[in-house]
């Protein structure tokens, strides 16, 4: 089971909401740019790489499923959000306006992060070493 995830955003919107899942995954994911995937950090997929791609409705769409395209064509695991590709997961998502989709986009995250949690046997809402309260001195 992968332990690490490239969660490649298109624009500013999406690189706050990629930089957030790379933080909700204990800094075991790494957000850049799907312009910058394609140069240095391409070289890292090899099969079964897990990438998170999240797909907003608006004029870089082509570009992006075309770049899942490609990284399922170097047997990547690709899960998508807001869009299609073949031979990737698609990860369900309410399509909206631009503006305001990727606030939705990133909760195909939290469930995704939820069912993953489960399937390792763990508990979401009791994670291990983590206090909910904290204490100033």
């Amino acid at each position: 089971m992968a332990r690490t995830l490239f969660p490649p955003p298109r624009a500013a919107s999406n690189f706050s909401m990629a930089g957030f899942v790379s933080a909700a995954a204990s800094g075991t994911a790494v957000a850049v740019s799907a312009a910058e995937l394609r140069h240095g950090p391409m070289a890292l997929v090899k099969a079964g790489f897990p990438v998170l791609i999240f797909s907003q409705n608006d004029e870089a769409r082509a570009g992006i499923e075309m770049l899942a395209m490609e990284l399922t064509a170097r047997h990547a695991a690709v899960l998508i959000a807001g869009s299609r590709c073949p031979q990737a997961l698609p990860l369900a998502a309410e399509p909206a306006d631009p503006a305001i989709e990727p606030m939705l986009l990133i909760q195909s995250f939290y469930r995704l992060a939820n069912a993953l949690s489960l399937a390792r046997g763990l508990d979401p809402d009791i994670p291990p070493h983590l206090r909910k309260v904290t204490e100033t001195v």
